[in-house]
Formats: C-alpha cells, sequence, structure tokens
C-alpha cells in the first residue's frame, strides 16, 4: 500500500469546488461520520456533490485519499469524476480509488485469487464470448427441455440472460438448487399438482445447468461480469482476514447512480463498511431506468433498514431548466407508487430558473403519427422563417430509433436538412457490414453474397454489372471430367473408346452453341497450319491457336481451353473470370 505524505503543500489555494455550493448541497459535503442518503434529482448536481465529498475528505484531512473509494457505473462517469478530485486536490494527494462496480471486483478478485483458490490471469467473457462458450459447451450441459433437438441453440442467450439475473440477485448455484428441492417437496396431491410438479421439473433442470455452466467456467478458466462481483462478495463472506484487509482499507465508501445497482450490488457494499458505517449514497427513484438489467429500487429500502439512523439530504434546485418544464415533469411523475417522496416525507418538486411569458410546455394531440411527423416539421418550417432560428436549435426526441423515420422524411420533402443520432444496431452500420463482407470473403471465398458485396463496395469499385459475372457462373458451376483425349498421343487400340474421347463439361445449350461456334473459328484459323488432331471417329479436330498458359504447360488438352471452372468460352477471351 502506498504511503500518503501528511503533510500540506503551501502556497496552493483551498480547492475552488467547495465554494458556490447551496445550502443543502454543503450540507451533504460536510457530513461527518455515519451513512449518509442524498436524495438529489435531475440536474441538482449529485454528482458534483459526490466529487466535493471526495475533495472535502482529503482537504480536511479527515481521511488519506487511499482510504477513500467512491463507485460508479460508467468508465466515462468514473474519468470525469477522477479528472475533477485530480484538479481540486493538492499535487500527490488526488489517488482516491474512483472506479466502476466491475473494475472494483476485477481488482479485489485478482488481488485475493490466492484465498479464492483461483487463478489472477483469468479471462472474463464478453457477452458474446459468453454465447460462444455455452454453444462449445452445449452437450456437457444437463439440458433436456431447453435444448430441442429441431434447435439446439434456441435457448441459450435466454438461459445466460438467467444465469446473470441470478447473480444480480445474488442467488449461488447452492441456493438455487435447495429451491428447485423445496419445490418438488411441496407438490402434494392438490388439483393443480400437474402445474407444481412442471414447475418443479422446470427449475430443477435450471438449477443444475446453472451448477454446470459455473463449474465449466471454473474448469476453463473463465470468468464473466457477474462474476467480478459474486466472487468479491464471497471473498467478503467466506475470508474473514481478506475482508478485514479491505474494511481497514477503505474507510469511506461513496456510491454515484445507487437507483441502478441490484441487489449483489449492495450486499457487496454493506459487507464493505460495517465496522465504520461511512458511506454515501447518491441517487434517485424517478430516475431508475435499468430494471431490466437487474437494478431494483428495493435498494433504497434496503439502506433504510439496515441504516435507520441515516442522514436524508434533499436537493431540489435545478439548474438546467425552467420552472414551467420542471412543473409538467412533476405533474407526471407524481403518480409513479411508491416514490421516495411519500416513504421518506420529503419534498421533491424541482425548482428551477423563472418561467418566462412562453409557453413552454404545449401538449398537442394528432390521430396518427404520420400527422403527427407532418404537424412538427411544418412548426419548425414557421418558426425558422417568422423567428429567424436556425434548424440546429431544433430537436426532436424519440422512443425507438424506428419512431424517428416518419419524421424524418417529412422533413426532407420540406428541404430541412436533420441529423439523426439514433446509432442504430452496430451490425448495420455500412462500415461494419463491409468488414464482416471482407472477413467471410477471406475466410470462404465461395460465399458468392459478402464477395459480391465487397466487389461492389467502394474499397474496390467494381461495377455491378461486372461482379455479377462469376457470382452467376459460380451458381452454375458443374462437376468436371478429366479428359483423358491428347493432342500428340495416338489412340491406343482396344481402350474403351470413352476414354478416347475429349470430355466437355458443359451446364446449358448456351455453353454447348459457344462450344459449336468456337470450334469452327478455331478449324479456320489452324486449316493453313494443318494443326489437328484425332478424335474418337476418326476425324480431325482443330486445336486452338491461342491456349491459356496452363493449357500450354500441360498437353493442351480440348477441354483446358473449353471447359476451363466448367463454362465453354472462346480462346480468345479464356481469362479469369474477375478479369472479364
Amino acid at each position: 500500500m502506498t504511503e500518503q505524505l501528511e503533510f500540506r503543500l503551501g502556497g496552493e489555494p483551498r480547492p475552488d469546488i467547495l465554494a458556490g455550493l447551496t445550502d443543502e448541497q454543503r450540507r451533504a459535503v460536510e457530513h461527518g461520520v455515519g451513512p449518509l442518503l442524498i436524495v438529489a434529482g435531475a440536474g441538482t448536481g449529485k454528482t458534483h456533490v459526490l466529487t466535493a465529498r471526495v475533495v472535502h475528505l482529503i482537504a480536511a484531512q479527515k481521511a488519506k485519499p487511499h482510504e477513500i473509494l467512491a463507485v460508479t457505473f460508467t468508465e466515462k462517469a468514473a474519468a470525469q469524476m477522477q479528472e475533477r478530485v485530480d484538479l481540486n486536490t493538492p499535487l500527490g494527494l488526488n489517488d482516491a480509488a474512483i472506479k466502476t462496480f466491475h473494475g472494483f471486483g476485477d481488482e479485489v478478485f485478482r488481488e485475493f485469487a490466492l484465498e479464492l483458490g483461483r487463478s489472477g490471469e483469468l479471462r472474463v467473457l464478453s457477452s458474446a464470448e459468453q454465447v460462444i462458450f455455452v454453444r462449445e459447451h452445449l452437450y456437457d450441459l444437463p439440458l433436456k427441455k431447453y435444448r430441442p433437438s429441431g434447435d439446439p441453440l434456441r435457448y441459450v442467450r435466454a438461459l445466460l440472460d438467467l444465469f446473470g439475473r441470478a447473480r444480480d440477485e445474488d442467488v449461488s448455484p447452492e441456493a438455487y438448487t435447495d429451491y428447485a428441492a423445496k419445490l418438488r417437496a411441496d407438490i402434494g396431491d392438490g388439483i393443480d399438482a400437474d402445474v407444481r410438479k412442471d414447475d418443479a421439473d422446470t427449475h430443477e433442470e435450471l438449477a443444475k445447468v446453472y451448477a454446470a455452466y459455473t463449474r465449466l467456467k471454473e474448469d476453463t478458466g473463465v470468468i464473466d461480469f457477474g462474476d467480478q462481483i459474486a466472487l468479491c462478495l464471497g471473498l467478503l463472506r467466506e475470508h474473514p482476514a481478506a475482508a478485514r484487509r479491505l474494511r481497514n482499507r477503505y474507510r469511506y465508501v461513496l456510491v454515484d447512480e445507487f437507483q441502478d445497482t441490484n441487489a449483489a450490488q449492495f450486499t457487496l457494499l454493506a459487507k464493505l463498511v460495517e465496522p465504520h458505517r461511512n458511506i454515501t449514497v447518491v441517487g434517485d427513484d424517478d430516475q431508475s431506468i435499468f430494471a431490466w438489467r437487474g437494478a431494483t429500487l428495493g435498494n433504497f429500502e434496503a439502506f433504510q433498514n439496515a441504516y435507520p439512523d441515516a442522514t436524508v439530504v434533499t436537493l431540489v434546485e435545478n439548474r438546467r431548466s425552467s420552472q414551467g418544464i420542471l412543473d409538467a415533469a412533476y405533474s407526471l411523475i407524481s403518480h409513479s407508487p411508491d416514490r421516495l417522496e411519500t416513504r421518506l416525507g420529503v419534498d421533491k418538486h424541482l425548482r428551477g430558473r423563472e418561467a418566462t411569458g412562453e409557453v413552454e410546455v404545449d401538449h398537442l394531440q394528432y390521430v396518427s403519427g404520420a400527422d403527427e411527423a407532418e404537424e412538427i416539421a411544418n412548426r419548425i418550417a414557421r418558426d425558422a422563417l417568422r423567428r429567424q432560428r436556425r434548424y440546429g436549435e431544433f430537436a426532436i426526441l424519440v422512443r425507438n430509433n424506428s419512431d424517428a423515420t416518419p419524421f424524418l422524411n417529412a422533413l426532407a420533402r420540406r428541404q430541412i436538412p436533420a441529423h439523426f443520432s439514433g446509432g442504430g444496431q452496430l451490425y448495420e452500420r455500412p462500415e461494419i457490414r463491409l468488414l464482416i463482407s471482407f472477413l467471410s470473403a477471406v475466410a470462404t471465398p465461395t460465399d458468392s453474397r459478402h464477395v459480391y458485396n465487397l466487389a461492389v463496395s467502394a474499397l474496390y469499385a467494381t461495377s455491378s454489372r461486372r461482379s455479377r459475372r462469376p457470382t452467376a457462373r459460380s451458381r452454375r458451376r458443374p462437376s468436371r471430367r478429366r479428359s483423358t483425349s491428347s493432342r500428340t498421343s495416338p489412340t491406343t487400340p482396344g481402350a474403351p473408346r470413352s476414354s478416347r474421347r475429349p470430355s466437355f463439361s458443359t451446364s446449358s445449350s448456351s455453353a454447348r452453341s459457344s462450344l459449336r461456334s468456337t470450334s469452327s473459328r478455331s478449324q479456320r484459323s489452324l486449316r493453313s497450319r494443318g494443326r489437328t488432331s484425332r478424335n474418337s471417329s476418326g476425324s480431325s479436330t482443330p486445336l486452338p491457336a491461342r491456349c491459356p498458359p496452363t493449357a500450354r504447360r500441360s498437353s493442351c488438352r480440348i477441354s483446358s481451353c473449353f471447359a476451363r471452372r466448367g463454362t465453354i468460352r472462346s480462346p480468345r477471351t479464356s481469362r479469369s473470370p474477375l478479369s472479364a
């Protein structure tokens, strides 16, 4: 552990991040020891308050920088918080641990890998690698119902989602197995016994698969994102010595976006701060939008139950929006059940800038989405003309990417420039599709669809008319038979007639007509030279004057000139299909 200098560096001004705080913000920043819950609405500066508290703990010498742990959810948010702390702390006193939940779990796991009986060089599987891992070990899992014979890979993604949700809810394979056994024991002889039995069978199979999946990861030396939290939590539960080292290291723990935490993450935080209880959480139940990935608002209730003496600070001064917009938003969100405003008895009605004379919120209703798009486009064109506003000052928000199409079409009909920043799916982006076509063409050259996409792309700038030729020829390529006739080899007495007959591999009537026209042209060009070859019927068959290089190096068989790659073509145009 790095030792910190305990003297203050002279001449350095007091961090100005503490200046300009409101009364409620300063109350949260200067809070002493013990649990603290900060209920911060949208735009009230909750991340700023959390950063200011880190700076205050260092500046007031309440904690050394390495004794502070701040956790958030994204690498971008952690980097921004780290940058703000660095700018507002003296040089050499800015090594507070600011990480994401999974980053913290991964660091702890690798440090205490020996205690956990694992290797510190384990590889973390991404979501795509998890699917590949399960597909490779599909028949090593005790699957019956969820591995149908017609489509064995049908439930792979659903199984991984189930295992991930189990990790988020702090449900181990052993706990899931006990739950399935309890369902089996509670079947009974009631009228719904068959339903209970089917439910028990399903969960027994899933519990066995969950346990087998966990063992496979241990045997192959890999982990997933859920394991980073679960293994760290297991360390705090089952290894008291390692847990004491972690608890003594981090004396102050701060959590950003608390409404997005799941059950396992809160349990991890509670275990980490058991001796000192110096935990600060910042969140807003009205901004919880990640329930689909395990986030639960029940953590607010769990926090109250674990720390009934916690200090509660509410931030309501919004610095982004005007009062009219905030009033309209509050009138909608107030209908949401089980809000902290009711549970804690606090006021969460945000206060913003003074309302202007203009109408800030106007609720309009239309019969269809097309009518709405047309009217929105008309309003933008009218306001831009009357008030001399730039088109870049207007914004249209939609829920899904597909909902933007009517608006884009309506704007285009009025020649209003627009930029769509929805992003779309990764594999629908043109550069990603080009990369996939390139890799597929390298891996499987016979994949005509990807070869065609690559050929007509801007990378090679091949016209679609020219690139369709080899694609069409490859679809009608027949099997080739080896020809046995030679220009100089005499016919062998007694040999089968079929063995002395030249072999022409054709696939259509057009190919046969091309052969006849080519043969007639060759006869006229070679008649004066006397270069002929005897066929099986004894008649003279002229040889072409211009043979491909491959044919000249061989015995110059007729089939080599006219039946290359299963397509009959004139000797004068015997080139590579891609050069045609």
